[in-house]
């Protein structure tokens, strides 16, 4: 089956964005936060649907994974005088610690 549409490439904040018609995301099974894989072959942009979406491990597996491994000991990162001094100056931008 060949299903043709144009669309309008829009601006979305610094990025650039297209948007996919029902008919598309109905038989592809896409909803929101679906996740696509993006191709580039020989000129022609592909948007492919993936099935598995990303996973993100929470800081306390990651954590819990090292310890396991023997890759962190359990304490926690040493604060020298440099990063404490640091850490009390107040930000002048819009830095956030």
């Amino acid at each position: 089956m060949v299903l043709t549409r144009e669309a309008k490439i829009t601006k979305w904040g610094t990025s650039l964005g297209i948007r996919l018609p029902k008919e598309f995301t109905d038989i592809c099974e896409l909803e929101e936060k679906s996740i696509v894989r993006m191709e580039i072959r020989n000129g022609i942009l592909y948007v492919i649907p993936t099935k598995e979406p990303r996973k993100r491990k929470p800081l306390a597996k990651i954590l819990e994974t090292a310890l396991k491994n023997g890759t962190w000991d359990g304490t926690p990162a040493e604060i020298t005088s440099e990063t404490r001094e640091w850490l009390d100056n107040h930000s002048i931008g819009a830095e956030v610690v």
